[in-house]
């Protein structure tokens, strides 16, 4: 500390071990073609993954940090700061990726209370009641762990091995079952085989955020507070994955040339054969290369308001709501359908930007504590019987979140083997006129949501224009506290009851896919989902 100014700086080293292990089908998986094989053990198949399970990756980060509180007048603070990040590449399962050496996040912030008791400041500022804040920072996120698990699973370190028309080998016996394979034991083309990379033979980019906020807080009482916020935030190189060695059945490309052509000739496909039909692919030689990396980006925007009463007079309350809006291109890299990791149309990507998954444009949340008066001071048999008793409660009023109608089909022609393909991404089509809430079916003439056919080379509707349930839920507590040895002994009685009014939530995700044969009776049901009714739970502590 010196004159108007508070230094701080320090700095932070920090090394992960992860020994984890992942092997999906380490002890094998048997599958029959058919129950009269099953029956006459025929045509079996054996699946085993070979190689090693572990990822015992280290990852070493460094972050230091400058910032000063400058005290400018009474009245106004500065907050400002630097922070510099280092996270190393965890060993080679980033496919040669190097260390992020640039990550630099500045930091600013004011506070400015003015102590004007006269004219229209002095209204406002209630002589010292009044602060506005704002400030700007940036913060970057760590190596999402759960990558390496993917990544590290690639040929040679790692393979499936099958073997096919089993017959009379009793394979269900454990005791006849092959020795555990070794990736050696792999006799297809290793080319052909699907990876996962991150951020291959160049520089990872860590994930960001810009968080922005600027507001007021205003006290308006002794006991009540008000405030108003704007609060932003930019994600910036949001991890996804896309695939690299992307191609197509030559029907889809024919069926919609217009749209498929130029992606052909942009990617310089070459001509193939795929399951005996014709194709193109970047490299025909290779399977699929699926690719993670900062491919997405969101935006948040948010109105924030909070009424506050302090604890006083027995009671105290909370009322918070938020206006707000949230964009983004994916909200997970291991979510699948419901928060869209992997990309729709893989040649566009920002196609899928829409509602985030997590988008809530409503919210409001309503909290308060009462204490019963004490008539005895819990003192003698009645003080305990009557004093001690609190109530309080918290109600939730949300908006419910988006989500996107599916397509079961391949309309696109996405070559198989490409994990970023059919029920995991493409989209129905929308056709307003139809009656609501229907899919692609023999006994709907005329479906809202369809499933256009494979290969037809068109791409659906827009993500999450739809959305569940909203949510309405009020939990309580009713305690009874029963001082037993001294001021600092008790004993405490607890009532909770969980959505109290028992009011269904309809919020959970409903069926969404449409297909060929689409049940309309289910289909886009919010009432053939799970919800939660009314629980409670008693609960007795004792407190020293």
């Amino acid at each position: 500390m010196k004159s108007k100014h508070t230094l701080r700086y320090g700095f932070n080293y920090l090394q992960y071990r992860l020994n984890s292990f992942f092997a999906p089908a380490s002890r094998g998986v048997i599958s029959y073609p058919s129950l009269a094989d099953f029956l006459f053990d025929r045509n079996a198949q054996f699946s085993q993954y070979a190689g090693t399970g572990s990822v015992p990756a280290k990852t070493h980060e460094f972050q230091g940090f400058l910032a000063d509180d400058y005290r400018i007048t009474n009245s106004l603070m500065l907050n400002l700061g630097i922070r510099y990040e280092y996270t190393s590449a965890p060993f080679g399962f980033f496919s040669n990726a190097k260390a992020d050496v640039n990550n630099w996040a500045p930091r600013f912030g004011f506070a400015w209370s003015p102590k004007a008791n006269d004219g229209l400041l002095g209204w406002i500022s209630g002589g010292g009641k009044f602060v506005l804040r704002g400030g700007y920072a940036i913060s970057y996120d760590q190596v999402f762990q759960n990558i390496l698990l993917n990544t590290a699973r690639n040929y040679p370190r790692g393979v499936t091995v099958t073997l096919a028309n089993l017959t009379g080998t009793q394979i269900f016996d454990p005791a006849k079952r092959p020795a555990p394979p070794q990736p050696s034991d792999f006799t297809g083309d290793p080319k052909l085989l699907p990876y996962r990379y991150y951020s291959p033979d160049k520089r990872i980019q860590q994930p960001y955020s810009q968080q922005v906020s600027f507001g007021f807080e205003r006290q308006l009482t002794t006991d009540y507070a008000f405030k108003l916020f704007y609060v932003g935030t930019r994600g910036v190189r949001l991890v996804r994955e896309a695939e690299r060695n992307l191609g197509f059945f030559d029907a889809a490309v024919r069926a919609n040339p217009t749209l498929l052509e130029p992606v052909v000739r942009g990617y310089g496909m070459q001509a193939t054969t795929v399951s005996g039909q014709a194709a193109w692919r970047v490299d025909p030689t290779r399977g699929s290369i699926l690719v993670g990396d900062g491919y997405g980006m969101s935006n948040f925007h948010s109105m924030q308001m909070t009424v506050e009463k302090r604890f006083s007079k027995g009671y105290q309350f909370e009322a918070n709501y938020t206006w707000s809006t949230f964009i983004s291109e994916n909200d997970d890299i291991l979510g699948g359908q419901v928060n869209r990791t992997l990309p729709s149309v893989p040649f566009n990507m920002r196609l899928d930007k829409a509602r985030s998954g997590f988008d809530t444009p409503h919210r409001l949340v309503v909290n308060g504590i009462y204490q019963f008066p004490e008539f005895f001071k819990q003192k003698g048999l009645w003080g305990r019987i009557v004093d001690g008793w609190s109530i309080s409660g918290v109600t939730t009023l949300q908006q419910g979140w988006p989500y996107s109608i599916l397509n079961g089909n391949n309309p696109l022609g996405i070559l198989p083997g490409q994990i970023a393909t059919i029920n995991f991404s493409q989209r129905a089509g929308f056709n307003p006129n139809g009656n609501p809430n229907t899919g692609t079916s023999p006994t709907e003439p005329n479906p809202m949501w369809m499933a256009y056919p494979n290969n037809s080379g068109l791409i659906g509707a827009g993500a999450n224009i739809r959305r569940v349930g909203n949510t309405y839920n009020t939990d309580a507590a009713l305690v009874k506290r029963v001082r037993t040895v001294g001021e600092s002994q008790n004993l405490e009685l607890r009532w909770e009851v969980f959505n109290v009014f028992n009011y269904r939530s309809f919020n959970a995700l409903p069926a969404n896919t449409v297909s060929t044969n689409t049940n309309n009776v289910t289909f886009m049901n919010l009432g053939f989902t799970d919800v939660g009714g009314r629980s409670m739970i008693f609960t007795v502590r004792y407190n020293f």
